[in-house]
């Protein structure tokens, strides 16, 4: 049986929208947390997924925890795919 893709992209999009609030490029919060510009704009996008580690790295530079980010998934994100499971049952 083949995993189901969780919409963890929409993690991207938080940890975008933060980095833009604080008006930092993909450069310098890469540059914080020790990874390239092309893998933060990567997860930015959704087209990797993210390590405990990585999330908890750039939370930690965002002033903010890697719960926040979790705690809006699941507010916007979660219902959607109990609904798609609960419809492919």
């Amino acid at each position: 049986m083949k995993p189901r893709v969780v919409r963890t992209s929409e993690l991207g999009k938080y940890i975008k929208a933060n980095r833009e609030k604080k008006g930092w490029s993909q450069d310098k919060l890469a540059s914080k947390v020790g990874l390239t510009q092309q893998y933060l704009s990567d997860l930015e996008l959704g087209k990797r997924n993210f390590s405990n580690d990585v999330l908890l790295l750039i939370a930690v530079s965002l002033d903010t925890t890697p719960s926040e980010y979790w705690l809006k998934f699941e507010q916007e994100v979660l219902p959607d795919i109990k609904k798609n499971l609960k419809e492919q049952e």
